[in-house]
């Protein structure tokens, strides 16, 4: 967590933060480790900023750390923002009638103090140790950097409860922890630590958040991702992106079935080229390939001679511009058992060989792609909002609904509607995710921070699995329309 008192004029990503903070240490830990633990101390301090450090203790109790933790996109900052302004909802009451009464119980039986979480350095601004002060918890949890909004103000009236003073205090309790009459500090929550009691049980907001999750599943093992000292064999090409007959889509929009139809017949002169010799033979070929910008002959193809590819081959425009980047040498450690971690990550095995040069009917070839990424905000323009009223309070005007989600880059629905096929792939993948990082990093060091100045400035600080890229799609399935054209492959 980064706090905002910490007075920087340079911003800095949290990758960059690990670099600045590591630097010249022994055994640092990984940057991708150092971006987890950023990210889930931010969807923490969102919870904590709607309820106080108080609610961390509850999720303690309800054995939450795990699913909290897991989860993505801006679940966590829906919870603070509902339990500081609660809504006529199933959940909102749920936190007026349960929650509230909760964490007031809290603070009248369980002294937490800033100072035992935070160093006095960091704290000394708030004017207030005790946690049981809910506007200096405020003031903390509002001064932390998330790459985001803030959350909404709190409605004081719904919490009342919560800015009295403690029982404790009035009674001069100990600050040491414990009731003044002696009983455990935690007797009171024996009703919310019954995972069976239907009326307390602290269901707050998605399903998604409070679903149960193995602890296995948070578990990233750190094996060591080797890279290599790179082969690099560069080609230059003429190709010019911006040539008219480069920007001419060559078919009509729209149109299914010309589409397949032109793909199946660049499929099968694709499929006669020839593989060059050599590497030196394949860059002579681009060479005659390409003449003023623009491929010379729509009926030639050129095949990668991948035999000749020893670690990294990569091709660029007239203009210097990444065309293909192919890289060879990941570690046998890695491939090995690559697919079958792939298949492990689905219920059942969602893959199926299928050779389209034995289909006969022409029927197109239908995949089902699973998008697990991140899209960019859409385009809600605020120019003429009022400046004192937070874009979560705020409604267009003559609109049934204000989608408050695409104010902010946000995960595709995929991920919630696939989340154990997402979580399996974040955890069983992650090894290879991290080297192909380190080798886009390595080998293309400009287009790597170009992806990574997006891809740093995630809301609340989330981090892509598949980082400096923020999508991961998966082909899941193939099968053919028309299921009477399926033939063996």
């Amino acid at each position: 967590m980064i706090l905002a008192a910490k007075k920087r004029k340079l911003k800095l990503s949290v990758a960059a933060i690990w670099r600045d903070s590591f630097d010249g240490v022994d055994e640092p830990p990984k940057v991708r480790t150092f971006q987890d633990w950023n990210t889930m101390g931010i969807k923490f301090t969102r919870l904590a900023g709607g309820g106080s450090l108080y609610l961390l203790v509850l999720v303690a109790a309800k054995n939450l750390r795990i699913p909290i933790g897991t989860s993505d996109g801006h679940v966590a900052e829906d919870v603070g923002n509902l339990m500081r302004w609660p809504n006529d909802t199933p959940e909102g009451r749920k936190v007026v009638h349960v929650l509230i009464p909760a964490l007031a119980l809290l603070r009248n039986t369980l002294t937490l103090r800033l100072s035992d979480i935070i160093p006095v350095k960091h704290n000394s601004f708030l004017g207030d140790d005790d946690c049981s002060n809910i506007d200096a918890s405020d003031k903390l949890f509002d001064g932390l950097k998330k790459n985001a909004f803030c959350l909404v103000p709190r409605c004081t009236e719904t919490w009342r409860a919560c800015y009295d003073v403690p029982d404790r205090l009035l009674k001069g309790a100990s600050t040491q922890g414990g009731h003044p009459d002696g009983t455990d500090d935690l007797a009171g929550l024996s009703p919310l630590t019954q995972p069976d009691s239907t009326s307390s049980s602290l269901h707050i907001s998605p399903m998604v958040l409070f679903s149960t999750l193995p602890e296995e599943t948070m578990h990233h093992p750190s094996i060591p991702v080797p890279v290599n000292a790179y082969n690099q064999h560069l080609v230059h090409t003429t190709y010019n992106a911006q040539h008219p007959d480069n920007t001419r889509y060559p078919l009509s929009r729209g149109c299914n079935k010309d589409s397949f139809a032109w793909t199946e017949r660049a499929r099968v002169k694709a499929g006669k080229a020839d593989a060059p010799a050599s590497l030196e033979e394949f860059q002579s070929l681009l060479s005659k390939l390409y003449v003023d910008g623009k491929k010379s002959n729509d009926e030639v193809y050129i095949r990668v001679p991948l035999e000749c590819v020893q670690d990294v081959l990569t091709v660029r425009d007239a203009d210097n511009n990444l065309m293909v980047c192919i890289c060879t040498s990941m570690p046998a450690s890695l491939k090995v058992d690559l697919t079958s971690q792939l298949v492990a990550c689905f219920p059942i095995n969602p893959f199926k060989t299928l050779d389209t040069a034995t289909l006969s009917c022409g029927q197109p070839i239908e995949f089902a792609v699973l998008y697990f990424t991140w899209y960019n905000r859409h385009c809600t323009k605020g120019h003429d909002a009022p400046v004192d009223v937070p874009p979560r309070m705020l409604s267009r005007a003559n609109c049934s609904r204000t989608n408050y989600a695409q104010m902010l880059p946000y995960p595709s629905k995929d991920i919630e509607e696939h989340r154990p096929i997402y979580d399996a792939l974040k955890t069983i993948l992650n090894n290879a995710f991290c080297w192909i990082e380190e080798t886009v990093r390595r080998i293309l060091p400009e287009e790597y921070s170009y992806l990574d100045a997006t891809a740093s400035i995630l809301p609340d600080h989330h981090t892509s699995p598949v980082h400096p890229f923020l999508g991961l799609v998966i082909n899941a399935t193939s099968k053919v329309a028309n299921s009477a054209c399926t033939k063996p492959a």
